[in-house]
């Protein structure tokens, strides 16, 4: 019985930050642009929302210069009123992004 041939090519998931990031960003711009220019399908909407995913995982992976498993061991470390100090300021950030964003957003859009 042989055995598998292992490669040097590791899966996605696996891989760097950037490696993440150069394989998401395209997949999500000409996501992006198809919704412009004709309506998509639920499966492509999936797909993009993959190729989504990837990107903010690369970014995080990238700016943390650590993979997603390593931040996770770090962040169960943390004491917990460090972990809703941070959350809180995150969830924070997030809905003033929002609220800043998304009104330019819809004016483009519709």
């Amino acid at each position: 019985m042989s055995t598998p041939e292992k490669t040097d090519r590791a899966p996605l998931s696996q891989r760097s930050g950037r490696a993440k990031l150069v394989v998401g960003i395209p997949l999500l711009l000409v996501a992006i642009a198809a919704t412009f220019i004709t309506p998509i399908s639920d499966i492509a909407k999936l797909l993009a929302a993959a190729a989504g995913a990837y990107v903010i995982v690369g970014v995080i992976e990238t700016v943390a210069g650590s993979s997603l498993s390593r931040l996770a061991k770090s962040w169960d470390q943390l004491s917990p009123w460090k972990q809703r100090l941070i959350s809180t300021i995150v969830i924070v950030s997030m809905i003033v992004g929002c609220i800043v964003l998304l009104p330019p957003l819809f004016r483009l859009v519709g």
